[in-house]
């Protein structure tokens, strides 16, 4: 609960001292403990290797730690370790979450990668998720806009079934 508390009050350096109890006191952490320890580091603010530390350290990963590192690297401009880590949830044949496709495609849109995009895109349709889940279209939409190709931008936006104030601005601007 302590590790929650520091994470409602913002206070990372609270966080790092309750993380300094938990190995004083040689409790070995686990998964659960570990995965509250990683998001602790990331929502708090940590760096990219405080979050790395925590997540080197955990003996398994479920698809939630991933996002987290994706974000992470993404948030810190470490936009291809984003894709990497993408990479190895595929290679793990991990059942990856809508979460997961927004983080990958605004790595995609930052760098410019259409290609990687589009097979992002394929999966997208393929799952239905552009009918059933409005953050993921709206990245999707971004993507297309950012890459230079209107065209399939306005296709998107066509087959959303909400729009909300963010489909209509990335397809204004």
């Amino acid at each position: 609960h302590s590790l929650y508390h520091c994470v409602d009050v913002k206070s990372l350096s609270d966080a790092m001292h309750v993380h300094d109890d938990i190995i004083q006191s040689e409790i070995r952490p686990c998964f659960l403990l570990y995965k509250a320890l990683l998001n602790m580091y990331y929502s708090l603010g940590g760096g990219v290797k405080d979050v790395y530390f925590i997540f080197l350290s955990m003996p398994t990963h479920d698809v939630q730690c991933y996002n987290i590192m994706m974000s992470c690297n993404f948030k810190h401009g470490h936009k291809k370790e984003a894709l990497r880590l993408f990479n190895e949830i595929v290679c793990k044949h991990m059942h990856h979450s809508n979460a997961t496709f927004v983080i990958l495609l605004k790595a995609c849109s930052s760098l410019g990668a259409i290609n990687k995009g589009e097979d992002v895109c394929a999966e997208i349709f393929q799952a239905g998720l552009l009918e059933r889940d409005l953050d993921v279209g709206n990245a999707l939409l971004d993507m297309y806009a950012k890459c230079g190709w209107p065209s399939k931008a306005v296709e998107v936006f066509d087959k959303l079934i909400q729009r909300d104030i963010v489909s209509w601005t990335t397809l204004v601007t």
